[in-house]
């Protein structure tokens, strides 16, 4: 059986999803929803550096160039303040130079479409990722994917709250949220407990993004939002209309 990557067809819809929200460094190439070809490399620092020698990489191994690009898609947070900021920045300056648009994702929607892919399972998802002195960054989703509300920084024994009997847990915080939402005498499901979103949900959520809505990072945790510059990033393309 052959190991290649499918090459893209002549109706390409040729999208470059960029993950630096979490971490881990992430490149997708797809034709559509239809992954190409994808890099990861975990890492909690250094993005920067990394984000466009594995971007030239993954065009590299799709066989395409920057020019045949259709669109952009970056994951927004929440997450590292740093750097969502790096693929925020890559994805804009992408955008404005080869004149194509630029999708934003949520990682907590990400998580749960990588968990519905993963499952094939119907049910309502509880996705966490574990902010730190008591706190998660939490979203809940219907069993076809729709955000019951929008993603937010509350105590991990609100969003444990909020769980619903027959709900399936996702996210890194799954085991914090489960044993809160257990001794309340709730009935669930343990999911995905990913740290990053599979390179097939990105590329899926790239793919049906709204294109006329401006990305921005989801700052959740206001006293974490410092401006800083993103070390080490050089998209290699004249960003100057940025």
């Amino acid at each position: 059986m052959s190991t290649e990557p499918p090459m893209p067809s002549e109706t390409s819809h040729l999208i470059l999803t960029l993950d630096t929200a979490g971490p881990a460094c992430q490149a997708v190439v797809s034709d559509g929803p239809g992954v190409i070809s994808a890099q990861s490399v975990a890492m909690l620092r250094g993005h920067g550096e990394a984000l466009v020698p594995m971007i030239e990489q993954v065009l590299t191994d799709a066989s395409i160039t920057y020019d045949d690009l259709d669109r952009i898609g970056v994951t927004v947070g929440p997450g590292s303040f740093t750097g969502m900021r790096v693929g925020l920045a890559a994805a804009r300056g992408y955008s404005a130079t080869l004149n194509i648009p630029v999708v934003g994702i949520g990682t907590l929607e990400a998580m749960a479409r990588s968990d519905q892919r993963e499952s094939g399972i119907n049910a309502v998802r509880c996705v966490a990722i574990d902010a730190r002195n008591g706190l998660v960054y939490g979203q809940r989703f219907s069993a076809d994917g729709v955000a019951l509300e929008p993603a937010n920084v509350m105590a991990d024994l609100v969003f444990a709250a909020s769980v619903t009997n027959g709900a399936r847990l996702v996210g890194p915080a799954t085991s914090i949220i489960a044993a809160l939402a257990r001794s309340a005498g709730k009935r669930i499901t343990l999911g995905d407990t990913a740290q990053v979103p599979s390179a097939a949900a990105l590329a899926e959520l790239a793919a049906i993004g709204d294109v006329t809505e401006k990305p921005k990072p989801l700052y959740l945790k206001p006293a974490d939002a410092i401006a800083a510059k993103p070390a080490g990033l050089r998209i290699g393309l004249d960003t100057s209309a940025v």
